[in-house]
């Protein structure tokens, strides 16, 4: 979970599966497609993330596998 300056949270994950690395990203705080089963849409859409909010994620993601490893696939959230 990342938590920005203006205190909003979001989460961004690391899917790492037989040798590939997935990093699953959030373009806005909230959700406003209201699935039953998701508490990202509670709240509705709060805000779009910034440019360097979303790239920030991908970063931080990245930092958390080997040296010699990459990300080979991104999965975006939130534009629904």
């Amino acid at each position: 979970m990342l938590r920005f300056e203006d205190g909003q949270r979001i989460e961004c994950v690391l899917i790492q599966d037989g040798g590939r690395h997935t990093a699953c990203i959030s373009t806005q705080v909230g959700c406003g497609m209201g699935c039953v089963f998701c508490a990202s849409g509670l709240n509705g859409v709060v805000r779009n993330l910034s440019a360097g909010e979303i790239l920030e994620q991908l970063i931080r993601l990245r930092n958390l596998l080997e040296a010699d490893a990459r990300l080979d696939h991104i999965v975006v959230m939130g534009h629904g």
